[in-house]
């Protein structure tokens, strides 16, 4: 019962996997690179990075433009505050000088409110103000360092692209492997339970031992437990290539083609290696541009040292 339980359990796996694999959808190398330079995470930041980049020189070229500030000001006072002082009564036959009209009834030394004369019910104002950058090294060194981040930033995502591309193309050729062992291991289980049975029936008509029966079962017991493991290992591949692409997880993936129908062009390493020229190289090419911001740091700081 036990060994009935064994093959049970190694084969549900498999039926498993073929059921999966009928409803994956199938992608070609090609697919696989297109999709993944479209949703790759790292790929949009890139991407996004050369945007903010790209806003970033617009931004440092405004702020060399002229610079025109307007402002305008309006207050208006519903009701003026009373201003509050001694009344001083004009003498009779004399003309005085008084912001207070006379009163009626009113004496000197007499507290009384009267309008606010230091203070208008409205007021406003309005300026403008213009500014223009005529020489400024600081400013000039920025300019140039703006474009020259914008090249970084450009490079960047170049290289972003180029190793993405690289660790696609890398879990695709993964699975394809995988399958080939697959295969192997489903055709050397299917000769070896050939084997077998031939065997048993030659043990029992007497032309052979039973322990020739024992060693090959184990012997196709050991194929189909390896068998499982690399089934585990495609599964593993299969999600590796899912977290390339950027692919949903929860969704079934197969890829199309076999190992057998790449070619490979036996003279590409000595074409390559007579027409390298690492000055093509992004990553070369990146650090140029990095080191030539940190040159422009420095120029930078040498300016703002006053003589």
């Amino acid at each position: 019962m036990n060994r009935y339980l064994f093959f049970f359990l190694l084969l549900v796996p498999l039926s498993a996997a073929q059921a999966q694999t009928q409803n994956a959808h199938r992608f070609t190398l090609e697919e696989c690179v297109a999709y993944a330079l479209e949703n790759n995470v790292a790929v949009k930041n890139a991407i996004i990075d050369q945007k903010i980049a790209n806003a970033r020189v617009k931004e440092t070229r405004g702020i060399g433009l002229p610079q025109v500030d307007a402002s305008v000001s309006l207050q208006h006072n519903q009701k003026l505050r009373r201003f509050f002082g001694t009344y001083v009564a004009p003498t009779e036959g004399e003309e005085a000088f008084s912001l207070v009209p006379p009163i009626d009834g009113a004496e000197t030394g007499d507290v009384i409110a009267g309008q606010n004369f230091f203070q208008l019910p409205s007021s406003g104002e309005a300026g403008i103000t213009i500014n223009q950058i005529l020489f400024n090294s600081s400013y000039l060194v920025g300019l140039r360092a703006a474009s020259t981040y914008r090249e970084l930033s450009e490079k960047t995502a170049e290289q972003t692209k180029e190793q993405t591309v690289q660790q696609v193309i890398k879990a695709y050729y993964t699975v394809l492997i995988n399958n080939d062992r697959m295969n192997l291991f489903d055709n050397n289980i299917a000769r070896v339970d050939s084997l077998l049975k031939s065997t048993a029936a030659m043990f029992e008509n007497g032309f052979a031992e039973s322990i020739d029966v024992d060693r090959i079962k184990v012997s196709l017991n050991n194929l189909k437990a390896e068998r499982s493991k690399f089934y585990n290992l495609q599964e593993l591949s299969l999600q590796l290539l899912k977290f390339q692409m950027n692919y949903p997880m929860n969704q079934p993936i197969d890829v199309a083609g076999d190992i057998a129908s790449i070619h490979i062009d036996e003279n590409l390493l000595e074409n390559y290696t007579a027409e390298w020229d690492y000055n093509q190289r992004v990553d070369y090419r990146l650090l140029e541009t990095n080191q030539e911001l940190q040159k422009l740091d420095l120029k930078n700081q040498y300016s703002e040292v006053p003589d």
